[in-house]
Protein backbone atom coordinates (compact mmCIF):
# COMPACT_ATOMS: atom_id res chain seq x y z
CA UNK A 1 0.00 0.00 0.00
CA UNK A 2 1.52 3.27 -1.03
CA UNK A 3 1.89 5.96 1.65
CA UNK A 4 1.98 8.81 0.33
CA UNK A 5 -1.88 9.10 -1.43
CA UNK A 6 -1.58 12.93 -1.29
CA UNK A 7 1.54 14.73 -2.64
CA UNK A 8 1.88 17.91 -0.96
CA UNK A 9 3.79 20.64 -3.08
CA UNK A 10 5.82 23.30 -1.70
CA UNK A 11 4.75 26.76 -3.26
CA UNK A 12 6.52 29.77 -2.43
CA UNK A 13 5.56 32.96 -3.44
CA UNK A 14 6.09 32.00 -7.04
CA UNK A 15 2.72 30.21 -6.92
CA UNK A 16 4.29 28.03 -9.19
CA UNK A 17 6.78 24.52 -9.13
CA UNK A 18 8.12 24.19 -12.48
CA UNK A 19 9.90 20.75 -12.87
CA UNK A 20 11.35 18.41 -15.90
CA UNK A 21 11.84 14.82 -15.74
CA UNK A 22 13.70 12.04 -16.48
CA UNK A 23 12.75 8.43 -15.92
CA UNK A 24 11.07 7.62 -12.19
CA UNK A 25 7.65 8.14 -11.71
CA UNK A 26 4.88 7.69 -9.25
CA UNK A 27 2.81 3.91 -9.90
CA UNK A 28 0.07 4.47 -7.44
CA UNK A 29 -3.81 6.26 -7.57
CA UNK A 30 -2.72 10.17 -6.11
CA UNK A 31 -3.69 13.72 -6.08
CA UNK A 32 -1.75 16.93 -4.84
CA UNK A 33 -3.62 20.01 -3.50
CA UNK A 34 -2.65 22.47 -6.71
CA UNK A 35 -3.07 22.21 -10.16
CA UNK A 36 -1.28 19.77 -11.84
CA UNK A 37 -0.08 20.40 -15.85
CA UNK A 38 1.91 17.18 -17.40
CA UNK A 39 3.76 17.58 -20.43
CA UNK A 40 5.00 14.61 -22.02
CA UNK A 41 8.15 14.97 -23.88
CA UNK A 42 9.00 11.02 -24.15
CA UNK A 43 7.66 7.72 -23.61
CA UNK A 44 4.55 5.95 -23.46
CA UNK A 45 2.46 4.29 -20.82
CA UNK A 46 -1.51 4.97 -19.63
CA UNK A 47 -2.84 7.52 -17.23
CA UNK A 48 -6.11 6.92 -15.26
CA UNK A 49 -7.84 9.46 -14.24
CA UNK A 50 -12.15 10.43 -13.97
CA UNK A 51 -12.53 6.49 -14.24
CA UNK A 52 -11.05 6.27 -17.74
CA UNK A 53 -7.78 4.92 -18.99
CA UNK A 54 -5.75 7.70 -21.54
CA UNK A 55 -3.00 6.60 -23.53
CA UNK A 56 0.83 8.23 -21.88
CA UNK A 57 2.44 9.60 -25.36
CA UNK A 58 4.80 12.27 -26.68
CA UNK A 59 2.94 15.72 -27.07
CA UNK A 60 -0.04 14.83 -25.13
CA UNK A 61 -0.72 17.36 -22.04
CA UNK A 62 -2.25 16.32 -19.26
CA UNK A 63 -3.79 18.92 -16.79
CA UNK A 64 -5.46 17.79 -12.94
CA UNK A 65 -7.21 20.06 -11.30
CA UNK A 66 -6.72 19.97 -7.20
CA UNK A 67 -7.72 17.25 -5.57
CA UNK A 68 -7.62 15.16 -8.63
CA UNK A 69 -7.47 11.34 -8.26
CA UNK A 70 -5.21 9.75 -10.71
CA UNK A 71 -2.61 7.14 -11.77
CA UNK A 72 0.52 7.54 -14.37
CA UNK A 73 1.92 3.80 -15.51
CA UNK A 74 4.68 4.14 -18.03
CA UNK A 75 5.26 1.06 -19.93
CA UNK A 76 8.53 -0.20 -18.87
CA UNK A 77 10.09 -0.74 -22.02
CA UNK A 78 9.87 3.31 -21.77
CA UNK A 79 10.88 3.94 -17.97
CA UNK A 80 14.15 4.96 -18.70
CA UNK A 81 13.71 7.05 -21.32
CA UNK A 82 10.49 8.87 -19.73
CA UNK A 83 10.79 12.52 -20.02
CA UNK A 84 8.34 14.89 -18.81
CA UNK A 85 7.78 19.01 -17.61
CA UNK A 86 5.29 19.05 -14.53
CA UNK A 87 3.62 22.07 -13.61
CA UNK A 88 2.38 23.07 -10.05
CA UNK A 89 0.73 25.94 -9.46
CA UNK A 90 -1.40 28.16 -6.56
CA UNK A 91 -4.28 28.69 -9.38
CA UNK A 92 -5.55 31.42 -6.49
CA UNK A 93 -2.66 33.52 -6.41
CA UNK A 94 -2.22 33.65 -10.73
CA UNK A 95 -6.01 33.87 -11.41
CA UNK A 96 -6.23 36.95 -9.12
CA UNK A 97 -2.62 38.43 -10.97
CA UNK A 98 -4.37 37.40 -14.14
CA UNK A 99 -7.40 40.25 -13.44
CA UNK A 100 -5.97 42.08 -17.10
CA UNK A 101 -6.25 39.01 -19.16
CA UNK A 102 -10.31 37.75 -18.65
CA UNK A 103 -9.85 35.23 -21.40
CA UNK A 104 -6.99 33.69 -20.10
CA UNK A 105 -8.20 34.09 -16.21
CA UNK A 106 -11.52 32.38 -17.31
CA UNK A 107 -9.78 29.05 -18.99
CA UNK A 108 -7.29 28.84 -15.69
CA UNK A 109 -10.46 29.11 -13.53
CA UNK A 110 -12.27 26.36 -14.91
CA UNK A 111 -9.31 23.69 -15.71
CA UNK A 112 -9.00 24.87 -11.72
CA UNK A 113 -12.94 24.23 -10.74
CA UNK A 114 -12.85 21.47 -7.99
CA UNK A 115 -15.78 19.51 -9.87
CA UNK A 116 -13.95 19.80 -13.30
CA UNK A 117 -13.24 16.80 -15.17
CA UNK A 118 -9.07 16.38 -15.99
CA UNK A 119 -8.70 17.79 -19.05
CA UNK A 120 -6.50 16.57 -21.75
CA UNK A 121 -4.62 17.94 -24.64
CA UNK A 122 -2.73 16.65 -28.11
CA UNK A 123 -0.10 19.54 -28.70
CA UNK A 124 2.48 17.29 -30.84
CA UNK A 125 2.61 19.48 -33.79
CA UNK A 126 3.53 22.44 -30.79
CA UNK A 127 6.42 19.97 -29.22
CA UNK A 128 9.25 22.26 -30.72
CA UNK A 129 7.87 25.95 -29.31
CA UNK A 130 7.07 24.16 -25.92
CA UNK A 131 10.27 22.66 -26.09
CA UNK A 132 11.57 25.84 -26.48
CA UNK A 133 9.08 27.46 -23.94
CA UNK A 134 10.24 25.16 -21.37
CA UNK A 135 14.21 25.92 -21.47
CA UNK A 136 13.63 29.37 -21.37
CA UNK A 137 11.10 29.38 -18.12
CA UNK A 138 13.89 26.59 -16.47
CA UNK A 139 16.83 29.14 -17.08
CA UNK A 140 14.61 31.74 -15.45
CA UNK A 141 13.32 29.40 -12.73
CA UNK A 142 16.37 28.26 -11.65
CA UNK A 143 17.59 32.31 -11.31
CA UNK A 144 16.58 34.27 -8.25
CA UNK A 145 15.11 36.34 -10.52
CA UNK A 146 11.67 34.60 -10.81
CA UNK A 147 8.68 36.02 -9.04
CA UNK A 148 5.03 36.12 -9.87
CA UNK A 149 4.63 38.09 -12.98
CA UNK A 150 7.22 35.25 -14.50
CA UNK A 151 4.41 32.64 -13.13
CA UNK A 152 1.65 34.77 -15.05
CA UNK A 153 3.69 34.98 -17.97
CA UNK A 154 4.70 31.50 -18.70
CA UNK A 155 0.98 30.57 -17.79
CA UNK A 156 -0.18 33.24 -20.60
CA UNK A 157 1.77 31.81 -23.20
CA UNK A 158 0.58 27.94 -22.37
CA UNK A 159 -2.76 28.82 -22.10
CA UNK A 160 -2.60 30.03 -25.41
CA UNK A 161 -1.78 26.81 -26.59
CA UNK A 162 -4.72 24.63 -25.59
CA UNK A 163 -7.25 24.03 -27.96
CA UNK A 164 -10.80 24.88 -27.00
CA UNK A 165 -11.76 21.20 -27.74
CA UNK A 166 -10.14 18.66 -25.41
CA UNK A 167 -9.12 15.33 -26.50
CA UNK A 168 -11.02 13.50 -23.70
CA UNK A 169 -14.68 15.43 -24.78
CA UNK A 170 -16.31 12.44 -26.47
CA UNK A 171 -14.13 9.56 -24.89
CA UNK A 172 -15.57 6.54 -24.03
CA UNK A 173 -13.32 4.04 -22.41
CA UNK A 174 -15.67 0.48 -21.83
CA UNK A 175 -12.76 -1.60 -19.90
CA UNK A 176 -13.45 -3.59 -17.34
CA UNK A 177 -11.04 -1.08 -14.61
CA UNK A 178 -13.10 1.89 -16.31
CA UNK A 179 -16.24 -0.18 -15.35
CA UNK A 180 -15.62 -1.45 -11.73
CA UNK A 181 -13.86 2.58 -11.02
CA UNK A 182 -17.65 3.63 -11.88
CA UNK A 183 -19.15 1.10 -9.81
CA UNK A 184 -16.84 1.98 -6.60
CA UNK A 185 -17.86 5.68 -7.27
CA UNK A 186 -21.63 4.48 -7.23
CA UNK A 187 -20.65 1.89 -4.06
CA UNK A 188 -17.57 3.38 -2.19
CA UNK A 189 -19.76 4.89 0.94
CA UNK A 190 -21.02 0.85 1.26
CA UNK A 191 -19.55 -2.03 2.67
CA UNK A 192 -17.54 -3.44 0.03
CA UNK A 193 -18.84 -7.23 -1.56
CA UNK A 194 -16.59 -8.27 -4.77
CA UNK A 195 -19.28 -10.63 -5.59
CA UNK A 196 -22.02 -7.68 -6.00
CA UNK A 197 -19.36 -6.16 -8.12
CA UNK A 198 -18.83 -9.07 -10.01
CA UNK A 199 -22.54 -10.11 -10.56
CA UNK A 200 -23.07 -6.12 -12.03
CA UNK A 201 -20.55 -6.49 -14.76
CA UNK A 202 -21.52 -10.37 -14.93
CA UNK A 203 -18.33 -12.10 -14.96
CA UNK A 204 -16.34 -13.78 -11.99
CA UNK A 205 -14.84 -12.58 -9.39
CA UNK A 206 -11.73 -13.63 -10.08
CA UNK A 207 -11.45 -12.97 -13.82
CA UNK A 208 -12.47 -8.77 -12.50
CA UNK A 209 -9.78 -8.98 -9.69
CA UNK A 210 -7.12 -10.24 -12.43
CA UNK A 211 -8.34 -7.91 -15.34
CA UNK A 212 -8.00 -4.77 -13.22
CA UNK A 213 -4.79 -5.48 -11.66
CA UNK A 214 -3.82 -5.98 -15.35
CA UNK A 215 -5.43 -2.67 -16.60
CA UNK A 216 -4.49 -0.47 -13.54
CA UNK A 217 -1.02 -1.84 -12.19
CA UNK A 218 -3.24 -2.48 -8.21
CA UNK A 219 -5.35 -4.10 -6.46
CA UNK A 220 -9.74 -2.90 -6.39
CA UNK A 221 -8.98 -2.79 -2.34
CA UNK A 222 -6.55 -0.43 -2.50
CA UNK A 223 -8.73 1.99 -5.37
CA UNK A 224 -11.36 1.36 -3.22
CA UNK A 225 -9.72 2.81 0.28
CA UNK A 226 -8.10 5.51 -1.68
CA UNK A 227 -11.40 6.66 -3.29
CA UNK A 228 -12.53 6.01 0.14
CA UNK A 229 -10.10 8.57 1.89
CA UNK A 230 -9.82 11.08 -0.71
CA UNK A 231 -13.82 11.75 -0.15
CA UNK A 232 -12.71 11.64 3.81
CA UNK A 233 -10.26 14.39 3.02
CA UNK A 234 -13.01 16.57 1.30
CA UNK A 235 -14.98 16.40 4.02
CA UNK A 236 -12.40 17.25 6.66
CA UNK A 237 -11.40 20.69 4.22
CA UNK A 238 -15.01 21.70 3.57
CA UNK A 239 -16.63 21.40 7.36
CA UNK A 240 -16.52 20.24 10.84
CA UNK A 241 -18.32 16.93 10.64
CA UNK A 242 -16.88 14.24 13.70
CA UNK A 243 -14.15 11.67 12.69
CA UNK A 244 -16.99 8.99 13.50
CA UNK A 245 -19.21 10.38 11.24
CA UNK A 246 -17.14 10.69 8.27
CA UNK A 247 -15.82 7.38 8.71
CA UNK A 248 -19.33 6.05 8.32
CA UNK A 249 -19.99 8.31 5.73
CA UNK A 250 -17.21 7.46 3.37
CA UNK A 251 -17.51 3.30 3.60
CA UNK A 252 -15.32 2.45 7.06
CA UNK A 253 -17.32 0.59 10.02
CA UNK A 254 -14.92 1.35 12.41
CA UNK A 255 -13.86 4.55 13.30
CA UNK A 256 -10.50 3.26 13.96
CA UNK A 257 -9.66 1.22 11.18
CA UNK A 258 -10.78 4.50 9.23
CA UNK A 259 -7.63 6.50 11.46
CA UNK A 260 -5.31 3.77 10.65
CA UNK A 261 -5.92 4.02 7.00
CA UNK A 262 -6.06 7.26 6.54
CA UNK A 263 -2.63 8.17 8.80
CA UNK A 264 -0.96 5.48 6.70
CA UNK A 265 -1.81 6.77 3.26
CA UNK A 266 -2.30 10.59 4.30
CA UNK A 267 0.73 10.65 7.09
CA UNK A 268 -1.55 12.93 9.92
CA UNK A 269 -4.81 11.74 11.71
CA UNK A 270 -8.12 12.88 10.29
CA UNK A 271 -7.85 15.71 12.85
CA UNK A 272 -4.41 16.82 12.27
CA UNK A 273 -5.12 16.79 8.70
CA UNK A 274 -8.23 19.02 9.52
CA UNK A 275 -5.88 21.54 11.69
CA UNK A 276 -2.87 21.47 8.57
CA UNK A 277 -6.03 22.47 6.21
CA UNK A 278 -7.37 25.29 8.16
CA UNK A 279 -3.87 26.58 9.56
CA UNK A 280 -2.07 26.34 5.32
CA UNK A 281 -5.37 26.47 3.21
CA UNK A 282 -3.96 23.18 1.38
Amino acid sequence: MAIETIELISLTDRAISFTRRFANTVRYHHWHQCLEILVIEQGYGIIIVDNQQYTLRPGRVFIFPPFKLHKVMVDERYSDNYRRTIIHLDNAALVNFLRDFPHQRASLQRLCHKSSVASVYDLSEYQTGLEQLFTVYQRIFDSQQFNLSDSACLMLQLLNFFPQRTENSEQIDDSISTRVMQWIEEHYREKFSLAALAASLSLSRSYVSRTFKQETGGLIHEYLLTRRVRQACEYLRADELAVDVIAEKTGFADTSYFITCFKKMIGDTPLKYRKRHQDNGV
